[in-house]
């Protein structure tokens, strides 16, 4: 039986290693996989030990490619980024340093990019006051932080 647990363990390992080869995973999608696979929460910890110490699991690696790619793909705000962030189970210190690789002006620049297309947009619209309402609204849902938001609104 030891034998048999030992064998299923090490075909697991495996089975991780391709797992995280593939894309950058965290800590609690391995652990998810290895439990579907019939390991216990103890046995699934050992082996993710394992692969963080070989470097197939860096959850501040993939803090910081989760951070840069959602904010070039998705346009998210750092608000958001860091709230998804927190959702896959990454500890603070990893979102505080991935948040700090997006470029302040890169930043700076597609709120205020998101902020005109919106206002484009709603060009129809009569009462500056909805846009403004409106455009503020689609700012903070984006991830975007109220100073920096009310800041450009106040230079339009």
């Amino acid at each position: 039986m030891i034998n048999k647990r030992a064998y299923i363990m090490k075909e697991c390992e495996n089975y991780a290693m391709k797992y995280c080869a593939k894309e950058e995973r965290t800590q609690r999608d391995v652990l998810e996989k290895l439990i579907k696979k019939g390991l216990t929460t103890d046995e699934a910890n050992e082996v993710i030990a394992k692969l963080i110490k070989k470097n197939y699991i860096n959850e501040q690696r993939y803090a910081k490619l989760f951070a840069i790619s959602k904010f070039h793909q998705n346009k998210w705000g750092r608000i958001k980024i860091g709230f998804q962030l927190r959702e896959k189970g990454i500890s603070q210190r990893c979102i505080a340093i991935a948040l700090k690789e997006i470029n302040e002006k890169e930043y700076e620049a597609l709120c205020k990019k998101l902020l005109d297309d919106k206002k484009e947009e709603l060009k129809n619209e009569k009462d500056p006051f909805i846009v403004r309402k409106r455009v503020y609204s689609y700012l903070t849902s984006k991830g975007f932080e109220t100073n920096l938001v009310k800041n450009l609104l106040a230079k339009e």
